[in-house]
């Protein structure tokens, strides 16, 4: 089940991660009559900016039940982190954490912001902000780049489907921001762990913290088949897992499933917590 639950995460959010790169890029503006801004429109910040508040209640109620699913599924900017983690060979013998006061100011800081009228802020911080800046500022130019190519070699032979398109600069205040963000991103996966950006920076994982903390749904661990052989700590990326007291921050697990699989006795699970099971 570990496996299986490891393979869908990664699919369900590669695939999800490419239609909003694409989407944001500009590479689609629709597929097969589905509208990809859609996508934009069921995560957080966006929603709650936008008045939405019923995706807000969703990924509330399903963060209680299942704990930080949001952070693994939905958010574009944690799959930017795991892809650039990839990069690094060298796992982590100890993920860095930090007091949660620098969270906690952050998101006081965000909510100040938004409530005296500027989001500045909470856009900086912000996982879709991030992400677009991101996108557009390395992404899209190379998308309008390949494009451009092939409406170029298309046209040559007298085929019109491709249309080249102008790039458009963001601008250097964006451009500065996000090689800013990029550079912070890079420092943390390499030197941190790679989602230190979640459990320390991140407005939308410090609320969602909260909820999923006592989720009905966690990583559990069962105290009597573990022989404590690190394995599953090893392979946390956030380090919630405490291999002397055999507990799992289910606070700051972002539900990736790495260590369900690794297990040798079956002694972690994700399922409703049980007796014998600690969490």
């Amino acid at each position: 089940m570990g496996r299986f639950l490891q393979a869908f995460r990664r699919l369900f959010s590669g695939a999800l991660f490419l239609l909003l790169l694409f989407y944001v890029s500009g590479g689609i503006s629709h597929l097969y009559g589905f509208d990809p801004s859609v996508l934009s429109r069921i995560q957080l910040v966006p929603a709650l900016l936008a008045g939405s508040f019923g995706v807000v209640a969703c990924i509330a109620f399903f963060t209680v039940i299942f704990g930080r699913w949001y952070c693994s599924f939905l958010c574009p900017l944690g799959i930017w982190q795991d892809i650039l983690a990839r990069l690094r060979k060298k796992k982590f013998t100890k993920i860095r954490k930090v007091t949660g006061l620098i969270r906690y100011c952050i998101l006081v800081l965000c909510i100040a912001s938004v409530i005296g009228g500027a989001s500045l802020v909470l856009l900086l911080v912000d996982p879709w902000s991030v992400f677009g800046r991101l996108t557009t500022t390395f992404v899209l130019p190379v998308v309008t780049f390949i494009n451009n190519l092939l409406a170029s070699a298309f046209n040559y032979f007298g085929l019109y489907g491709v249309v080249a398109k102008k790039y458009n600069f963001a601008g250097i205040s964006v451009f500065t921001i996000a090689v800013i963000s990029l550079a912070f991103l890079g420092y943390f996966i390499f030197f941190s762990g790679p989602r230190f950006w979640c459990t320390t920076l991140c407005p939308v994982g410090t609320v969602l913290s909260w909820l999923a903390k006592k989720s009905l749904v966690r990583v559990q661990i069962d105290q009597q088949k573990c022989v404590s052989c690190g394995l599953c700590e090893k392979h946390c990326k956030t380090g919630v897992i405490t291999l002397k007291t055999k507990q799992v921050d289910n606070g700051d697990c972002v539900a990736c499933f790495n260590c369900l699989p690794v297990c040798q006795y079956d002694a972690i699970s994700y399922g409703f917590s049980g007796k014998g099971k600690s969490t």
